[in-house]
């Protein structure tokens, strides 16, 4: 998922709304990016950098400077968002409550979101870590997206955990006892997002300044 936005970025491509529902998996289980229609150039005509205007998206993967309505860096709303995915397959919900806008923003600045008590243990350390830099209010201090794909959490490894998806089962909820057991971590978590799936999102449509 990082890698597909880096390409995109590479062209000075933002996609802009970053969000599970445009994430698709192929059989062979290749992410790729859906539905481009809010995405747009980061540069102008003599490639200089051009903050965005359009307020556009779903308040639940905005970036706090996209919700407060302010010019921002596409790019770096974008990483923002993949850190909101990433949360979500860890945690299997939101981080924030985007119900109240006025709250969302104040609750993204404060930094106020925690991980679920029963798999807050679970979680490893370095998954947290990149998590943590990932949804930084501060854009001078989040993540671009190349430290994404250097953090010690997306880093190839040579033993079995090499794989992310394998890191980020091993980072699952811990199985309850009983009859669903058997369904796995990935089961689960994806129970789990279905019932954050139907959350509200406030999308946000305001007419472009572009």
């Amino acid at each position: 998922m990082a890698s597909g936005l880096q390409y995109l970025h590479s062209k000075n491509i933002a996609h802009r709304d970053l969000k599970c529902e445009n994430i698709l998996l192929s059989r062979r289980f290749n992410v790729k990016l859906a539905d481009f229609g809010f995405a747009r150039f980061c540069t102008d005509g003599d490639n200089r950098r051009v903050l965005s205007q359009t307020y556009c998206g779903s308040a639940a993967y905005a970036a706090p400077e996209v919700v407060s309505g302010t010019p921002y860096n596409p790019k770096l709303a974008d990483v923002w968002s993949l850190g909101i995915i990433l949360f979500i397959m860890l945690n299997a919900s939101m981080p924030f409550d985007d119900s109240n806008l006025r709250k969302l923003l104040k609750d993204q600045m404060s930094r106020n979101w925690v991980f679920r008590s029963r798999i807050r243990d679970s979680v490893s350390a370095a998954a947290k870590s990149i998590v943590r830099h990932i949804l930084e209010p501060d854009i001078t201090l989040r993540l671009t997206l190349d430290r994404v794909l250097s953090h010690e959490w997306t880093r190839p490894r040579k033993d079995r955990s090499a794989s992310l998806v394998g890191r980020l089962v091993q980072s699952a909820p811990a199985p309850a006892h009983g009859k669903h057991d058997a369904a796995g971590p990935s089961a689960r978590v994806s129970g789990d997002h279905r019932d954050a799936a139907r959350e509200r999102h406030d999308d946000i449509h305001m007419r472009s300044h572009d």
